[in-house]
């Protein structure tokens, strides 16, 4: 196992956030460290854009719990994220740890967190909190309750299981 604590070593998973400059907010960060220069780390990862958010910010639709999410996400409430619109893609840079160090993530959580985004979670969780009629609700809720009921990781299995519950779609 290649977490430590809070020591950041090669190998190690992280979560991270960075400012982005195109939607000028935080965008999320998961990865692994490749390598350690000094101050430097050079991440792999995955990069998560919370679009849904930041459009719901922009028109006034946003609640408290989830400005405060889209404002200072951490790997405990960045599930928020995922239950929404998202872009993402291939992270690869080198950052400078004395300005922002990444804080170290269990490997389970990332492989929960990647495994949403292999599925194509985020974007069946907003088609149905976006369904603009009852029968595209259910046809939503269908997707979902079927994927549930397909994956092979039985911990990704019950962690949607567990947020379809919280969320009240089952």
């Amino acid at each position: 196992m290649l977490f430590k604590s809070n020591k950041l070593q090669g190998g190690s998973y992280i979560f991270t956030t960075q400012y982005d400059e195109l939607t000028k907010h935080k965008m999320i960060i998961i990865g692994r460290i490749k390598l350690i220069d000094g101050d430097y780390v050079d991440i792999e990862g995955i990069y998560i854009r919370p679009v849904g958010l930041i459009k719901r910010k922009e028109i006034g639709k946003i609640g408290n719990h989830s400005l405060d999410v889209l404002n200072n996400p951490d790997p405990t409430n960045c599930i928020f994220i995922l239950i929404d619109t998202i872009e993402y893609g291939p992270y690869s840079e080198r950052i400078d740890i004395s300005k922002k160090k990444p804080n170290p993530i269990h490997e389970h959580k990332y492989l929960i967190l990647d495994g949403w985004l292999k599925e194509n979670l985020p974007e069946m969780f907003a088609n149905f909190f976006n369904s603009k009629s009852p029968e595209e609700r259910m046809k939503a809720r269908s997707y979902l309750l079927e994927k549930m009921n397909s994956l092979y990781d039985k911990d990704l299995k019950e962690h949607l299981y567990a947020i379809l519950r919280s969320t009240k779609i089952l």
